[in-house]
């Protein structure tokens, strides 16, 4: 009866853990940058997911990144009505971007029936804000008299709203397809960044210059294969683009597509004879980028195209070296191996006893990596060779943390039975409950409340799990 009661103790308790992604502060600020940091890595549907959550608790930011999927289709079904309803809801709390963008979608009816005096209303207040673009909209519309300014305007509300027929309306109509925004961005750059694949031919055809490059050395092609906008990278290729030009960090379109995990579009840039073993600035290769970022299928597709692993960092890691996979990061063969999940690796780095506890740039170790990625074989191989469960990086987060932020109840269960510390807290007084019911990871906030974690623990800006 006891044990009964203490397991229906925990369901409640995880329920009031789930409260946590009400609670704004430091841990929400985290789970925000982890879903940024899911965006710039690929993974949309992860990012998406965390964001709904942010959103859903009142985060400001979190809705207009959240909406922005919506709109471009990212980690979620593309939806127009959603996208405009999150802009409004950050709109209504005073964010000047959502502001803009709500005022675009009201006034050519995206999402919903057009408003023109409302769109007004939030262009004006995202531009008293001083939304660069907004006051550079509300400059153009003052001057509406002045055709080619109101051609311009559309051409670049068609690309905002995807309306491939009011673009080629306003390119008919004399709107110059050569203007930047205040990004230094041309309607192509846009058009393609966003995926509006019918503009990006329009544009083609009125003479856009296919391999122009923005204030940041970026193509057309670079954006969309960044993106993986697969209908526009093939359009682009098909008007000549050229797949080796590299931007200012000197990656070209396969390194993009690669290090974004972007499978489709890579096979779209290797069969228009992309480059398989280019080196950016730092000396990475596409197959480095991918392995360093865990997209397995990607290295799979690079490895039956002919890419060699024999830069520096992959063939350290693939002949067993001792080496620092790199200079900026400081990441061990074995870290590598942690993180991307390969156990036969590990466990053969293992055995020649290789440094468990070294650590990173950023003070984690290979034990933190493979907690962090759910790896729960590497992590119960490490603790077997006595890797310290309590040893904590940088910012003050042990294995434990890491675990708990990534939601694997193994883990976590893994890491309690070698002596983790359940109540740990990070620099910014952050429990490992903390982190994961901002992460919203029941299973593994009950487990954490199985072993005594305590749910009113109070992190550095108040905030607690409940």
């Amino acid at each position: 009866m006891v044990n009964r009661d203490r397991w229906r103790f925990a369901d409640w308790r995880a329920v009031f853990v789930a409260a946590a992604l009400l609670v704004p502060g430091t841990v929400g600020a985290d789970a925000l940058e982890d879903a940024l940091q899911a965006m710039r890595a690929g993974r949309d549907e992860r990012a998406a997911s965390t964001l709904q959550q942010l959103a859903a608790a009142g985060n400001e930011e979190a809705m207009v990144r959240l909406a922005s999927l919506y709109r471009n289709g990212q980690g979620v079904a593309r939806s127009d009505v959603e996208a405009r309803r999150w802009f409004e809801k950050a709109a209504q709390k005073g964010n000047p971007r959502a502001a803009y963008n709500l005022g675009v979608m009201l006034e050519v009816g995206r999402g919903g029936p057009s408003d023109p005096a409302a769109a007004k209303k939030w262009l004006k207040r995202a531009a008293e804000a001083g939304y660069a673009t907004a006051r550079s909209r509300m400059l153009v519309s003052s001057r509406s008299g002045m055709d080619a300014n109101v051609q311009t305007r559309r051409l670049w509300l068609a690309i905002a709203s995807g309306d491939s027929v009011q673009a080629k309306l306003a390119l008919s109509a004399g709107a110059p397809h050569s203007e930047p925004d205040m990004l230094g961005r041309l309607p192509l750059h846009v058009a393609a960044l966003h995926g509006q694949a019918e503009i990006a031919k329009l544009l083609l055809g009125a003479g856009a210059e296919v391999d122009q490059t923005d204030r940041h050395g970026d193509t057309a092609l670079t954006l969309a294969a960044r993106r993986g906008r697969l209908e526009t990278v093939r359009i682009l290729l098909a008007n000549g683009a050229d797949p080796r030009h590299r931007d200012k960090l000197g990656r070209d379109a396969v390194m993009l597509a690669s290090a974004r995990g972007r499978p489709r579009t890579l096979e779209a840039l290797l069969a228009a004879r992309g480059r398989l073993d280019g080196k950016d600035r730092q000396g990475r290769t596409a197959l480095e980028l991918a392995q360093l970022a865990g997209h397995g299928q990607i290295a799979e597709i690079l490895l039956r195209a002919g890419a060699r692993p024999e830069n520096r960092a992959s063939r350290d890691d693939w002949l067993g070296g001792d080496a620092v996979v790199s200079q900026s990061d400081g990441w061990t063969p074995l870290m590598v191996a942690a993180w991307r999940g390969n156990r036969d690796r590990a466990r053969a780095l293992v055995r020649k006893r290789a440094a468990l506890d070294a650590r990173d740039g950023e003070g984690r170790t290979a034990l933190m990596l493979a907690s962090a990625r759910g790896h729960a074989d590497i992590v119960q191989d490490l603790l077997a060779a006595k890797a310290d469960a309590r040893r904590s990086d940088l910012a003050g987060r042990t294995a434990l943390h890491h675990a708990t932020r990534g939601g694997s109840a193994e883990v976590v269960g893994f890491l309690l039975g070698a002596g983790a510390q359940v109540d740990a807290v990070d620099a910014s007084g952050a429990t490992p409950l903390i982190a994961a019911s901002a992460a919203g990871h029941r299973d593994a906030a009950r487990a954490l409340l199985s072993a005594g974690a305590k749910p009113t623990h109070a992190a550095s800006d108040g905030s607690t799990p409940l």
